[in-house]
């Protein structure tokens, strides 16, 4: 039997605490899952995930998406790979044996970007063996373009913050849906905005504000989508509302002031005549 330590300050911790329920249930299961192992990276298709907590796989794709979007996890779509950021920080590979038991675990895994994360707290003399393996299959490209592309699927991947990656998980989580980060176009049109000095908070109001106004109309609904949303009209959706409430503002306002009233100090109105009928 294999023991996983938990850090009691996971308790206090900003990101756990700010979970749903669910998600941090899911995330618990994550680090004491059956099918972990001394990495803290491992193959878990969610379907395994879905069975062993006896959920349907419909109720764990939002609390799975909150952990993405939190940073707590990675995920390897493709060869359907978990990765526990921070494991090695609080599970060190102490030993030379250690390390030799984790090269094997390493060697059985399949082939993804996800192991770059799990590189840096690597560095004591007998972990060399465990990372010349790690270099051995994951060797670093030659070329600039490779070196290029390599960078971008970190950017994806890996664990380095990344802005379209949370992005398009807060979107997912909005709406639904299921698009994702690594498709060309959409991190295309986010790295525009972003270069023009937008933020992820200015995104995430964006998101807020269409799928307010959109989602209840079947004509506007499929525009909720990140072509539409990121595209030029962004700065025009980010400012709409409060042009509309200064319009409102604007007209409350002289609504409120007589007709042919100045205002004055206080919100008083000078020069205003009432005339009254005294039936004389």
């Amino acid at each position: 039997m294999r023991y996983q330590k938990i850090h009691a300050q996971i308790w206090h911790d900003e990101k756990f605490i700010s979970l749903s329920d669910d998600a941090k249930y899911l995330f618990l299961y994550i680090l004491t899952s059956p099918h972990n192992n001394s990495l803290g990276i491992y193959v878990l298709p969610l379907q395994y995930a879905a069975a062993d907590l006896g959920w349907a796989e419909k109720q764990l794709r939002e609390p799975f998406r909150e952990l993405l979007a939190k940073g707590l996890i990675l995920y390897d779509e493709k060869v359907k790979l978990v990765c526990i950021k921070n494991h090695l920080k609080h599970n060190v590979i102490e030993n030379e044996n250690q390390a030799k038991a984790a090269a094997k675990i390493f060697a059985s895994l399949p082939k993804s970007p996800l192991y770059s994360h799990i590189m840096e707290p690597l560095a004591k003399p007998f972990h060399k063996p465990l990372r010349e393996l790690f270099r051995e299959q994951y060797a670093e490209p030659e070329t600039k373009a490779e070196i290029k592309t390599e960078a971008k699927e970190k950017d994806i991947l890996s664990g380095k913050p990344d802005d379209a990656c949370e992005v398009v998980a807060y979107l997912n989580q909005v709406l639904g849906t299921n698009y994702k980060p690594t498709t060309r176009k959409t991190r295309e049109i986010i790295q525009a905005r972003l270069r023009e000095g937008f933020t992820v908070e200015d995104f995430k109001t964006v998101i807020n504000r269409k799928a307010h106004k959109w989602r209840g109309d079947p004509k506007m609904a499929e525009y909720l989508r990140p072509i539409t949303l990121f595209g030029t009209k962004f700065e025009s959706y980010l400012n709409e509302r409060e042009a509309q409430d200064a319009k409102n503002q604007r007209g409350n306002q002289d609504a409120r002031t007589p007709a042919g009233g100045v205002r004055g100090e206080h919100g008083k109105y000078a020069g205003v005549t009432k005339t009254f009928d005294d039936g004389s």
